[in-house]
């Protein structure tokens, strides 16, 4: 019997490929459905179903953040709004819900979910009960991994635009109703990212951002203003609140924000980790880059990426790209080995432009 860890992260479930009004959903970046269905089979059956296998999906499986209940997205996410949320997710994608029911129904086979930024709303007990409803009890809901000297973590932990204390996850509203705390970035996301992905729904996708921009501004001249005088009024409406959390959160400087929006500092904390702890295999997510360092024969780094489309421009990776990374660990004698992998999973003679 073997002994497999799989590590998948940033998914960013929303409620199905289409709107109730059948209308393509601009908000649903996951449209690999089948692949994962085929990705959970294959890994508990077969020459795998005798085996010992943890599926880890490392951070924003869900994206929690960008569902509108009772007609519009909030802000005020409350742990009943939270389950609404959670609800529409179930209902947009039963088939992958059937498929992760008999993945943990399996024998020996474990299914964790890491807590990220775009589904912190899992730290609710009711999002986690009726994510279990849905999965089976046994789901384990964590902030992060580790054992066997791995360390795996989403990573919005080490951007300060993003972190936000797990432990202490909600704050008092103005009405006395517990609400989930949100830093800066998940702010951005609700109260700007979301109207500019209706008329531009690849905005999240592009990769390096800051090269679109520079696009824009001679290819897409009006849009790119919006960008910017929408980025400008987002940061005054907050930093000026009457709401001192809110005020609290938006004392950055423009450096500090652009420096966290190229996700270096998650390559620079791995390296921190790796050189001052005893872990020998840092992984992390959030990104939605893959990428590996290897610092001496017995420390490494991965990012897993994402399984969402990604716009590239940069020449190496020109163009539309989509792939399903996977970390495959192993353990031999004893001791862990990390692969990072594409998941292809069966012959497609077509692959939808428009889905």
């Amino acid at each position: 019997m073997r002994k497999l860890k799989l590590v998948i992260s940033d998914l960013h479930m929303h409620t199905g490929a289409r709107l109730p009004d059948g209308r393509r959903n601009p908000f649903e970046d996951f449209l690999e459905d089948e692949l994962l269905i085929e990705f959970l089979a294959h890994f508990s059956s077969g020459d795998f179903a005798a085996d010992d296998v943890e599926l880890i999906v490392n951070g924003d499986f869900f994206n929690l953040l960008e569902i509108p209940v009772d007609g519009r997205a909030t802000e005020a996410i409350t742990e009943q709004v939270a389950v609404a949320q959670m609800r529409q997710i179930v209902a947009g994608h039963p088939e992958v819900f059937a498929a992760l029911r008999d993945f943990v129904r399996r024998d020996r086979k474990q299914l964790t979910l890491i807590v990220g930024n775009h589904d912190a709303a899992l730290l609710f007990p009711g999002v986690q009960k009726t994510l279990r409803d849905s999965v089976g009890r046994h789901v384990r809901i964590e902030t992060s991994w580790s054992a066997d000297g791995i360390l795996i973590a989403h990573g919005h932990q080490y951007e300060f635009i993003f972190n936000f204390d797990m432990r202490d996850y909600t704050r008092r509203g103005p009405d006395g109703v517990e609400l989930l705390k949100l830093p800066y970035g998940s702010l951005f996301v609700i109260q700007y990212l979301r109207a500019l992905k209706q008329r531009r729904p690849i905005i999240d996708k592009v990769r390096p951002f800051g090269k679109y921009l520079r696009w824009a501004f001679w290819n897409d001249h009006f849009f790119f203003w919006r960008i910017v005088l929408g980025v400008v009024r987002f940061w005054a409406l907050n930093r000026f609140s009457r709401d001192p959390y809110r005020r609290r959160e938006f004392r950055l400087s423009p450096l500090r924000f652009a420096d966290a929006m190229s996700h270096r500092s998650l390559e620079r904390s791995a390296q921190t980790i790796l050189r001052r702890t005893h872990y020998r295999l840092v992984t992390l997510g959030h990104s939605h880059k893959i990428d590996y360092r290897h610092l001496s024969p017995d420390r490494e780094y991965f990012n897993t990426g994402s399984w969402t489309e990604i716009m590239s421009l940069d020449i190496a990776s020109l163009g539309r790209v989509y792939i399903r990374p996977y970390l495959r660990i192993d353990y031999v004698d004893g001791a862990p080995h990390a692969t990072l992998h594409n998941w292809i999973g069966s012959h497609r003679t077509t692959h939808p432009l428009i889905a």
